[in-house]
């Protein structure tokens, strides 16, 4: 490790405590949007693309994660982070004679 090669001993700048808490300022939060509500999202995010006739398959995908940061310092500080994450991907599928053939959104 570097701390081997190193003949002056390295001390972090003291710093204040902080205890903090943080939550992001949702417009809608998505934990409080039921199963159904997401699926039938996703159903009508999917038939979008089946309406033209050259589309072949079409899959979406729906993705949530919620976590909990913590940090907690020797000095005493306590750092509380949440985070909600929402995605949804899609990939279409087209008929050969398509100019796009596959497209990944």
């Amino acid at each position: 490790m570097i701390s081997r090669n190193i003949k002056k001993l390295v001390k972090f700048a003291e710093s204040e405590v902080i205890k903090e808490n943080f939550s992001p300022i949702l417009n809608e939060d998505s934990r409080k949007i039921s199963i159904e509500e997401k699926f039938e999202l996703i159903h009508k995010y999917n038939d979008i693309p089946l309406k033209y006739e050259k589309i072949t398959t079409t899959s979406t995908a729906y993705f949530e994660e919620i976590m909990e940061k913590y940090f907690i310092s020797s000095e005493g500080s306590e750092i509380n982070e949440s985070l909600i994450t929402v995605e949804i991907r899609g990939r279409v599928t087209a008929d050969k004679a398509s100019p796009i053939f596959y497209m990944e959104f």
